[in-house]
């Protein structure tokens, strides 16, 4: 009997410590996509979104909004991503009036690789 809780304790220690360096080291789970690494709330909006950003640690990334007729409204160059969890604040105050769908384009630069990831956006 002492044997089963010992060998119960080992395999318990085992799954915590494993999961806890999984979390430490991703945020997302291995089968998540580049844009599951991406989260803009809320959504829909009335005044400001904010937009977050797990993992890619030493990217940038560029991000620019548009209407949908294909104006851009915003753009913001060249953000370093420094931490596993970063945030950005973006204030829809000068278009709000102007309700509908937003796509937020973002581009992100490592190296010389670039990936593309767009999001859409309700402004109420």
């Amino acid at each position: 009997m002492c044997m089963k809780r010992f060998l119960f304790f080992v395999f318990v220690v085992v799954i915590f410590f494993t999961t806890s360096v999984r979390a430490q080291t991703s945020p997302l789970p291995s089968s998540a996509t580049v844009a599951d690494s991406i989260i803009i709330y809320p959504n829909p909006c009335h005044g400001s979104i904010t937009i977050t950003v797990y993992g890619r640690v030493g990217e940038t990334f560029t991000l620019s909004i548009y209407n949908s007729l294909g104006t851009e409204v915003f753009k913001s160059s060249n953000e370093s991503i420094t931490e596993i969890i970063t945030n950005k604040k973006v204030e829809f105050l000068p278009f709000s009036t102007l309700r509908g769908i937003y796509c937020v384009h973002f581009v992100f630069t490592e190296n010389d690789k670039k990936e593309t990831v767009i999001k859409k956006v309700v402004v109420n």
